[in-house]
């Protein structure tokens, strides 16, 4: 009888840093821990430490085992450093495009399907960046200014591109 997926698991794990000059932490993720999720390789993850929920990646490790990268700024807020235990909740993350969508990208689309198609034909780890920078201002006006600026250059990549096949 096949095992049933979960929905989340929880992980107890002791933050690492990858070495090197800048601050690269990490938490491993044992393979044995995430058995019960529908995970394959990689994949898309929301992940709760100390309250602080993020999107993440499950990365492949040496092994068969996983982790999970730590920003600078993912650190500070679920409040660790290199070389604290902590307990991690892990769940996938069923999200669109893998990364919260900010409102003002929503209704930027909305009124634009060109930019829709063009936003929406890049490559997930591309909008995902772009998902992210947006998001990471922290005044609405300089949201709304990211969202027109990256929607209009798509647009006009994706045309020179156009005009670059029929040449």
């Amino acid at each position: 009888m096949a095992k049933k997926k979960v929905a989340s698991v929880e992980v107890d794990t002791v933050v690492n840093n990858f070495g090197g000059e800048f601050l690269n932490l990490y938490i491993p993720i044992p393979a044995w821990s995430v058995a019960d999720l529908p995970v394959k390789k990689m994949a898309r993850m929301l992940c709760e430490i100390n309250g602080f929920e993020f999107p993440c990646a499950l990365r492949p490790a040496e092994g068969g085992d996983f982790y999970i990268s730590l920003s600078k700024e993912k650190a500070k807020k679920s409040k660790v450093m290199e070389g604290v235990q902590l307990k991690a909740k892990l769940r996938m993350d069923e999200s669109e495009f893998g990364f919260p969508m900010p409102e003002e990208l929503t209704e930027v689309l909305a009124q634009d399907p060109e930019g829709k198609v063009v936003f929406e034909a890049m490559n997930p780890g591309h909008r995902r960046g772009y998902l992210h920078y947006i998001s990471s201002a922290k005044s609405v006006d300089v949201r709304i200014k990211r969202c027109f600026q990256i929607i209009e250059r798509l647009k006009e990549e994706a045309w020179k591109k156009k005009l670059g096949d029929n040449l």
